[in-house]
């Protein structure tokens, strides 16, 4: 049995630097020992102090004042306070982040992985014997890096003259994060920190600027995951619970829903949708702003530019969202295929506040207030968060018996699994198993290279499938090369139950289906 865990990162940090030795050979060992010899991790560690860093940032367009701080065990507290604002941390014992609605969850996979390892960069713990990152070997002069019990890799160049980081490239299914850190200061005697950093995500380009940073005394709390939730979303018990939904031609659920109190056509109700989308057409119709700039993707390598606008209400059924923040995304070419204008799609942040029970083959969709949910015919399994979509373990028939972690997504409404490229080469997946090129499998990010067969047998939820079709992806790049899950389960094994999402609660649920009333 093969089982796809959850990678988890321990971070030692400390933000001290010392004068560099003299310059020596270029070898793998001697760059690590320079660099672990500007790295004065035992003084940071006896001060007992924290590290307090403030200044100004541009993230996704959006310019705002940030704070990091930082204690000698590694914890860590980080926020950027522009008109989308978000935080990040680490407290004792896991890492965690509040998006720009302020829904605050504990993070996992990619996204732990990530805020540790540029956080042992900005920190120097990354070159520790015992810190978070694995010296793996030396290419060009650099160092090669993996995250210690992780699957992120990098590389990180060092300044010639002081050995401190300079450049970090970190490779990844999506495309090359190049961080640039500049300016080094000194903190105190002895401690320096760099003043300066910019990131180029695959042309998403963000930048920090320091203005102060300084030794202060321990702050309690300071590091505490914050657990409160938004109180920004309303239930009205008058209101049907099931809302106006249709199954269209290509099985996708298309429901009502009310932006700013008028109806501007239907909108996909998609649990793969990591945020939720307005149509620009609407979004000026409405007189919405647009600002900042994110580049956004899906299954294929492309990646689009899109900007956010900020709703007044948005009204699903009983549950009325406030000041929803949306993403404007065109949907002419969604809104020809299913045959009718589209308005947006409902994803991640409207999913955070209700509790959604979904039949895909009937077309039902409900919507429960979390606080009086309830449902006894519910099998549930915990919800494992990973770049917002909701993830479950399942269990297959290949050389045995495979449990691995696998993304639902009822916006993948026509196909019954798809395996991301990563698990299709480790597991073998291909070898021995007939199969025929697959065309067709597609998204923001454009088409998708891909090969189509069966396996013996797929469970979810408790209910076993037998020889459901699935796809196996053989691109290297896109959401579907995530290696982190195995694959995507759609419609075609999702709609063997009723689909209880309730992630305010952490978990998913696998009923048996009701009869349409």
């Amino acid at each position: 049995m093969r089982r796809m865990e959850l990678h988890a990162l321990a971070l030692a940090a400390s933000l001290l630097f010392a004068p560099a030795p003299a310059a020596a050979a270029a070898t793998s060992e001697s760059l690590l020992e320079r660099a672990r010899a500007a790295n004065d991790a035992a003084s940071w560690r006896a001060s007992g102090k924290e590290l307090l860093l403030e200044g100004e940032a541009t993230v996704e367009g959006l310019a705002g004042p940030w704070q990091l701080r930082v204690a000698p065990d590694g914890r860590f507290a980080l926020r950027h306070d522009s008109r989308r604002a978000t935080r990040s941390g680490r407290d004792a014992t896991s890492t965690w982040r509040v998006d720009s609605s302020g829904i605050p969850i504990r993070t996992a996979l990619e996204a732990r992985e990530q805020s540790l390892l540029t956080l042992a960069l900005w920190s120097g713990s990354w070159c520790e014997a015992d810190g978070p990152l694995l010296v793996t070997g030396e290419a060009d002069g650099a160092l090669e890096l993996r995250a210690r019990d992780g699957l992120l890799t990098a590389r990180v160049e060092l300044d010639a003259a002081t050995a401190r980081p300079a450049r970090l490239e970190i490779g990844d299914y999506r495309g090359a994060r190049v961080w640039q850190w500049s300016d080094w200061r000194e903190v105190a005697q002895r401690f320096a920190v760099p003043h300066a950093c910019e990131l180029d995500e695959s042309g998403q380009k963000s930048r920090w600027t320091i203005a102060a940073a300084r030794l202060v005394e321990p702050l309690p709390g300071a590091f505490d995951f914050p657990a409160a939730r938004p109180a920004d979303t309303r239930f009205d018990a008058a209101r049907p619970a099931r809302l106006d939904c249709k199954v269209a031609p290509t099985g996708h659920l298309l429901v009502r829903a009310e932006l700013d109190g008028a109806d501007h056509g239907r909108w996909i109700f998609d649990s793969g949708a990591g945020g939720m989308v307005v149509d620009p057409d609407v979004a000026k119709k409405l007189g919405y702003e647009p600002f900042g700039e994110v580049l956004v993707g899906g299954a294929g390598a492309t990646r689009t530019a899109a900007r956010f606008h900020d709703g007044s209400t948005l009204r699903v059924g009983p549950a009325t969202l406030e000041r929803p923040h949306l993403t404007g995304f065109e949907l002419d070419s969604l809104s020809a295929t299913f045959g009718e204008p589209l308005a947006g799609i409902i994803g991640y942040d409207f999913f955070q506040r209700v509790v959604a029970t979904v039949d895909m083959q009937a077309g039902r969709v409900e919507i429960a207030d979390p606080a009086t949910f309830a449902r006894a015919d519910v099998t549930w399994r915990p919800l494992v968060l990973h770049g917002n979509h909701p993830h479950v373990e399942c269990t297959f028939g290949h050389d045995g018996d495979e449990t691995a972690l696998f993304r639902l997504d009822t916006g993948a409404a026509s196909v019954a699994v798809i395996f991301h490229t990563r698990y299709v080469q480790e597991a073998g997946l291909l070898a021995g198993r007939p199969t025929a090129p697959f065309h067709g499998l597609s998204g923001v990010g454009g088409e998708t290279k891909a090969r189509i067969g069966l396996v013996d047998w797929f469970e979810l939820g408790g209910v076993v499938v037998d020889q459901p079709t699935a796809i196996f992806v053989e691109d290297p790049r896109g959401a579907l090369a995530d290696p982190w899950s195995a694959g995507t389960i759609g419609g075609d094994l999702l709609e063997k139950h009723d689909l209880v999402l309730d992630y305010p609660h952490g978990r998913i649920g696998f009923a048996p289906r009701r009869a349409a009333k």
